[in-house]
């Protein structure tokens, strides 16, 4: 059975974080694939911040996330393969004989008149195809949010 914890994060950072960001259909016109180290310097190094939770994204392709308010924190993994970035977590709470919350995000990126877009390609499904603008504005140079994964992930005893 999955985490209700888990879900409710899960949901909560693409249903409240990215939801807000209009979609608009289509690339601009003139619009170009960021290229593979374009995009993993867009998120190497820096903390994404979304209502329901953060992530930081390490230089070595590793990722770690909190949800403050459902108590929780993920663990995984961050990549990218020509224009797409994705990551895959793991989310855990208090609840240590629930399985872990496996959660997949992908989003292809593009650059028109020096604006990223982003295509979202993996996530939840209503917003899947998603094209916008905004993406990079949430994201922060440095680790806001590692002191926070490895307090929250102690108190539950990881």
């Amino acid at each position: 059975m999955r985490s209700v914890l888990a879900l409710a994060v899960a949901l909560s950072v693409l249903g409240i974080g990215v939801a807000h960001a209009k979609n608009e259909g289509t690339l601009p016109k003139g619009a170009v694939r960021m290229t593979s180290q374009q995009v993993a310097e867009v998120f190497a190094g820096r903390t994404v911040i979304f209502t329901g939770a953060s992530y930081y994204f390490d230089r070595k392709g590793n990722v770690v996330g909190i949800s403050p308010k459902k108590d929780g924190f993920a663990v995984g993994k961050w990549g990218v393969k020509d224009n797409e970035f994705c990551f895959v977590v793991d989310w855990r709470g208090a609840d240590k004989s629930q399985k872990p919350f496996h959660f997949r995000w992908c989003n292809q990126l593009w650059l028109a008149n020096d604006v990223v877009w982003s295509k979202e390609t993996a996530g939840e499904e209503r917003y899947r195809g998603n094209i916008y603008t905004g993406l990079t504005d949430r994201l922060h140079p440095g680790d806001s949010i590692g002191a926070q994964v490895r307090a929250v992930s102690k108190k539950w005893g990881y």
